[in-house]
């Protein structure tokens, strides 16, 4: 069947449109009428033709995003804009810097109350005075996000942002000159929700001079800023600063880069306190670009510097940074990109991560790294084990398959430090069968998937480390034979189980009564989805587990005494998978959502919309969920009210009766976040 033009579709409620051209948007009258019926319409490189006609100002769309696009004049767009009262959040991009005339009529507009629910007001080519961007602010209900391109200081906005500090959570300040330190500072100390903040030059003697906590220090994901040091700020100074930002604990982006040109700047090594930012965990992205002007924060030292004392500088910074920069290498399929081996060896005291995203060259296999604690092959060939054989202070070892032909894995007996062991379509050879048991008796934790074991050993011990183990249609053993050894695991914390064929014999009866009698007395997470149980049974399974953190089972029957049993355990449960093939699941799932504060993963079966509406009260969990699937039934008479109560996610899986795509989504923070 032939796919329908998006605008054929009435249920329709958001869009993204990239990079179009105006071959692309053919239909002009009809594609303006079906933007009207949008609530979500973002735009970015696209061409559009002019409306047929005026716009109206009845436009229902509350999140608008015209990203350098064309068709249109900047006043085109801006009339456009006006004409949509309910915008909640707007990001505009023109082409061009906007005139001076247009930034004075935004700043009207917005003062004059033309959009009264605006809370983000993203426009960084809106160059306006303090007097436009007070008058933004005050035209809006509540600000948590705003961007600022301002000529001048910013002394003047401080006090009409102040009353808005309480919910403002994204923050983007452009000025071409003077100093926003004390700006700066006062949204850090004030702004108990603040995520993500971008400023210009900050002075580090005024962020010194106030120990005040900063009030974002839990809540902060990303941070911009170009710290400026007085030529009197010690060394002891510079490490208070550092110490600061090693509070910012969640923090996912730091970039301490000077775009612009300052007398001096941090003195970013790790002796000089750098190495303070090892607490900052969840980090994934940290920028120190510097200007050619200072000293060398490109750790390639691409920038020619002919001063001696900076190229001095220069060796010193990537001499320090180099127990981090060979600590994890991840060696790409594209063998132009991989380090030479003459530098992986010489190297090779740093090396505690390696990474093989394709087939281990020839001449790396007899590579010896006397560090290295992680190997990954994910393209794992026979031919590896000499690679595997010279590294027994392995602890981290995945051996991952690419190819139709499964490779026979050869266990060295040398592995006796390795506690982390995956295998995915990877066999091991029944000659081995000694040897690959009694290293598997040592693990903490066993990944095996579509992996094929010699048979068990003629006894097992019940004194086994391990605590996690992933069997996926392991083969090579029946499932009777995969309990017995499951059933030696006595210290399991984590067990996740798919039989090749399915449960044979009794197995999935004897499984459940292990599992009811507490033969793993430390079980909190349990993954078996072929594994059906009635409700009694479910009920005294999570009876017998101490603390339910993950959970997934089918139940053959309604969840009446599953949720009676689960309730003790709402308090920590993280994740669950629950299919009932009968009955209706909506209070269950709606207990979950209103009591769970630390679920991030819902999967459940068929529920009422109708039931989900009837009841208002908030969720517990609507800062920590992330993945949410289930099959929303929708009453026709219902229809509408859900959908206006809901926006969509890119980690929801939602089905239903109807195709609405959005239900009662709307709380859940953490669904489709992006930064703009």
């Amino acid at each position: 069947m032939a796919a329908k033009n998006p605008l054929d579709l009435p249920e329709i409620r958001e869009l993204l449109v990239p990079f179009l051209t105006a071959d692309d948007l053919t239909h002009c009258s009809r594609m303006w009428n079906f933007f009207s019926r949008l609530v979500s319409l973002e735009l970015r490189n696209t061409w559009i033709s002019e409306p047929p006609g005026s716009i109206t100002a009845s436009w229902k769309i509350k999140d608008l995003s015209l990203e350098l696009v064309s068709g249109l004049t900047s006043v085109e767009q801006l009339r456009w804009i006006e004409n949509c009262p309910q915008l909640k959040r707007l990001t505009w991009i023109p082409s061009k810097i906007l005139t001076s005339n247009l930034t004075e009529e935004i700043a009207q507009s917005a003062a004059a109350n033309t959009w009264p629910d605006l809370e983000e007001f993203y426009a960084p080519n809106f160059m306006a005075s303090n007097r436009q961007v007070s008058l933004v602010i005050s035209g809006m209900r509540r600000v948590h996000g705003l961007s600022i391109n301002s000529r001048k200081p910013l002394d003047l906005i401080r006090p009409i942002l102040r009353p808005q500090v309480t919910w403002l959570k994204r923050l983007e300040v452009i000025t071409i000159s003077g100093n926003n330190s004390l700006f700066a500072l006062e949204i850090l100390k004030s702004c108990p929700r603040l995520e993500s903040l971008r400023m210009g030059t900050v002075h580090v003697r005024d962020m010194l001079d106030d120990e005040t906590p900063w009030a974002c220090e839990s809540s902060l994901r990303r941070l911009k800023v170009c710290f400026e040091v007085d030529q009197d700020i010690s060394e002891a100074g510079q490490r208070i600063l550092l110490e600061r930002l090693s509070r910012l604990y969640n923090l996912e982006l730091l970039d301490l880069s000077c775009e612009k040109r300052v007398v001096y700047s941090l003195d970013l090594r790790l002796e000089s306190g750098l190495e303070q930012l090892a607490t900052l965990i969840r980090l994934e992205e940290l920028a120190l670009f510097r200007t050619e002007a200072q000293p060398c924060g490109d750790i390639d030292c691409k920038v020619t510097i002919k001063a001696d004392n900076i190229t001095k500088r220069c060796q010193e910074w990537h001499t320090s940074f180099l127990p981090y920069l060979w600590k994890a290498i991840d060696l790409p399929t594209a063998s132009n990109k991989q380090p030479s081996l003459e530098l992986l060896q010489e190297h090779k005291n740093y090396v505690r991560c390696l990474v093989y995203q394709g087939r281990v060259p020839d001449d790396h296999l007899s590579t010896r790294l006397p560090a290295l604690k992680k190997l990954h092959l994910l393209s794992a060939t026979t031919e590896d084990a000499e690679l595997v054989r010279n590294h027994p202070s392995l602890t981290h070892l995945k051996l991952h398959s690419a190819s139709y032909n499964k490779p026979e894995w050869i266990p060295p007996a040398c592995l006796l430090n390795l506690v982390n062991l995956s295998l995915i379509e990877v066999d091991v050879r029944s000659q081995d069968r000694d040897t690959v048991w009694c290293l598997f008796s040592r693990l903490e934790t066993l990944e095996l998937r579509e992996s094929k074991l010699p048979e068990l050993p003629e006894s097992m011990s019940t004194s086994w480390r391990m605590k996690g183990l992933i069997l996926g249609r392991v083969g090579g053993l029946t499932s009777e034979e995969q309990l017995r050894w499951i059933e030696h695991c006595i210290h399991l914390k984590r067990l996740s189980w798919v039989p090749p064929r399915g449960f044979t014999g009794n197995s999935d009866e004897r499984f459940i009564q292990s599992l009811i009698t507490n033969t793993w007395p430390d079980l909190s997470e349990f993954y078996s989805p072929w594994l059906e149980a009635s409700e009694r049974q479910a009920s005294l399974i999570i009876g017998g587990m101490r603390r339910v953190h993950c959970l997934s089972i089918s139940y053959t029957e309604p969840l009446d005494t599953v949720k009676t049993a689960l309730r003790p355990h709402f308090s920590w449960l993280m994740k669950l998978e629950s299919s009932a093939i009968s009955g209706n699941n909506s209070l269950f799932i709606i207990e979950l959502l209103k009591s769970c504060p630390q679920l991030e993963s819902l999967r459940m079966g068929m529920v009422q919309v109708r039931d989900m509406l009837d009841d208002d009260v908030p969720w517990a969990c609507e800062s920590s969920l992330r993945h949410l699937a289930a099959c929303f039934n929708i009453e026709d008479d219902i229809r509408e009210a859900g959908q206006r109560s809901s926006s969509s996610g890119q980690d929801t899986n939602i089905s239903g009766t109807i195709d609405p795509v959005m239900v009662v989504l709307g709380a859940t923070t953490n669904f489709g976040m992006k930064e703009k």
